[in-house]
């Protein structure tokens, strides 16, 4: 019930008056990283705001690859997305969000030193979202949509990482 009454929201409220829907998606599933820190540690340490932004970069990213395969629509009914917002600069706006991502998760593994593991984790999952960005280049929908879909690996990787840590 709940995902339906966030569908809702998303879709006819949010990108009906928000440029960059996929901003908020990102924030809105990055709170989850901050009460987990909170309910743990009874506070909310730095590292826990890098992997809030971290997520939130990463979910703009992704989720903006899935903007422009529904970009056809979503202009056809109206509502706004961050493909329609940027156009032809999404790509950038993409790559550059995987670049913050990325820095974010290396900036915490190195305050943390974290071991050799973390990082390798990381790198395999920076080459897949590249790799994928790089495919989608030319906006084609099918391509983008796999980009999107291949975040399932990224995010793999990403957890692999911190579980190397753990």
């Amino acid at each position: 019930m709940h995902r339906i009454a966030f569908s809702f929201f998303y879709i006819h409220l949010l990108k009906g008056f928000y440029q960059f829907p996929q901003a908020f998606l990102g924030i809105t599933f990055g709170f989850s990283i901050l009460m987990v820190f909170a309910f743990t540690q009874s506070q909310i340490t730095f590292d826990a705001w890098l992997l809030f932004a971290a997520n939130a970069f990463w979910v703009l990213a992704y989720d903006s690859h899935y903007g422009i395969v529904d970009s056809i629509d979503d202009k056809k009914i109206k509502v706004m997305s961050v493909p329609l917002t940027f156009g032809k600069s999404t790509m950038k706006i993409i790559g550059g969000c995987y670049l913050v991502t990325f820095i974010l998760l290396v900036t915490i593994g190195s305050m943390s030193s974290y071991g050799v593991l973390y990082f390798v984790a990381l790198f395999i999952a920076f080459l897949l979202a590249f790799i994928n960005w790089q495919k989608s280049l030319l906006f084609d929908p099918k391509a983008n949509f796999n980009a999107f879909i291949s975040n399932n690996y990224v995010g793999f990787f990403i957890f692999v990482g911190f579980l190397s840590q753990s």
